[in-house]
């Protein structure tokens, strides 16, 4: 069994890249070996092959020592070359394929990789229904003041011992997660709690993890501006 892969006794940043976006530039990985994040979390809404994927995280493995870890939008997302991946599990949907379908046709293969599988419950909080994370799955979104909501999937998760929380408020959200519910849930769990979607500037990464973040994910915001990789670094040296 594989030890741990996050550490949540340090604050982390992740970068999420989406192969079908990415562009294989220079400047791109200047700037990430100047600023690096502590993890690039590689996946998307959109149904790439999965020699896209592949070649998106091998070219990372290439040109950096940054931690590749797959972020799954598709059981074609997928790759033993990474340095792990993330099992999503949305528990907030009525659909099987949200919670488990994905899984029971790539498991057994999944389990041959010999890399960290980390089961994960991804909670979709927004208030309308902008985001492409809700477009594509068509999964309705909890308001971010229903806090019960939320709690209830937090507390299901920690029964059924999934080691990290993803709190989304999706790829290309209008506005980031409420931090007075990242305040409310932290106390509830010492999951890795993971914050995603509408975080565009430094100040609001820095209060999500004020408000109990351990790892703040950044996306559109690099993909509009790469040079935003100055504002999201942080120093764990």
């Amino acid at each position: 069994m594989h030890q741990p892969f996050f550490d949540s006794k340090k604050k982390q940043v992740a970068y999420l890249v989406d192969p079908e976006k990415f562009d294989f530039s220079d400047d791109f990985i200047q700037n990430l070996l100047k600023y690096s994040p502590n993890f690039i979390f590689v996946g998307g809404s959109s149904l790439i092959s999965k020699e896209q994927m592949e070649a998106v995280i091998l070219f990372f493995k290439q040109k950096t020592n940054i931690p590749v870890v797959i972020f799954p939008g598709h059981p074609l997302q997928r790759s033993s070359n990474a340095d792990a991946m993330l099992i999503l599990s949305v528990l907030q949907s009525n659909q099987e394929l949200y919670i488990t379908g994905h899984l029971k046709t790539v498991a057994e293969e999944l389990l041959s990789y010999n890399i960290p599988l980390i089961p994960t419950v991804y909670v979709i909080v927004s208030d309308n229904n902008n985001s492409s994370t809700i477009k594509f799955t068509g999964i309705d979104p909890i308001a971010s003041n229903n806090f019960d909501a939320v709690k209830t999937i937090v507390l299901t998760s920690k029964v059924l011992n999934y080691q990290a929380i993803y709190l989304e408020a999706g790829s290309g959200a209008e506005n980031a997660i409420q931090f007075d519910l990242i305040k409310k849930i932290r106390p509830l769990t010492n999951q890795f709690l993971i914050v995603g979607g509408g975080i565009k500037n430094r100040n609001q990464m820095i209060e999500a993890f004020h408000s109990g973040a351990d790892c703040v994910v950044i996306g559109t915001a690099l993909e509009k501006d790469i040079e935003m990789m100055k504002e999201f670094y942080i120093n764990n040296s």
